[in-house]
């Protein structure tokens, strides 16, 4: 929610680069993104998108800063690109993270499988191996 729409709201030239299923860890790993939680079905580090790779901030070691998790694009960008368009206004940060923790830990993945066991036949062919394996814990090879 905070990636495009995000850089968009406060007018920041960027690009999209559109990825399937498949793609989404390894592009995150190679930019250097940090796991967006760790999946509560397997404990394992979980990628997801949006994640940004500003290169306007560099890092010490001269490569673009990565930021992964919309509530962090979000503070991130609010604070590199500080105008009278916040993405977070003063002092509801700290609900704004509640609340979407809660959503997702509660509403989210408990209904996950229910919502989209369909998913995987609506993804490119390339995707559905994917979504099936590593969303729904089947069909893994």
């Amino acid at each position: 929610m905070y990636g495009r729409m995000g850089m968009s709201y406060k007018n920041l030239l960027h690009e999209t680069r559109w990825l399937q299923y498949p793609e989404i860890e390894p592009t995150a790993i190679a930019l250097g993104a940090e796991p967006t939680m760790l999946n509560p079905l397997t404990n394992t580090p979980f990628y997801t998108i949006p994640f940004i790779s500003d290169p306007n901030h560099l890092t010490e070691d001269g490569k673009p800063t990565v930021v992964s998790d919309s509530i962090k694009i979000a503070r991130y960008l609010d604070e590199k690109y500080p105008s009278e368009r916040t993405l977070i206004p003063m002092g509801t940060l700290a609900l704004q993270g509640f609340v979407f923790e809660y959503f997702v830990n509660s509403v989210i993945w408990p209904s996950f499988k229910l919502c989209t066991r369909s998913m995987a036949e609506l993804v490119p062919d390339q995707g559905q191996a994917y979504v099936s394996c590593n969303l729904f814990l089947t069909d893994c090879d």
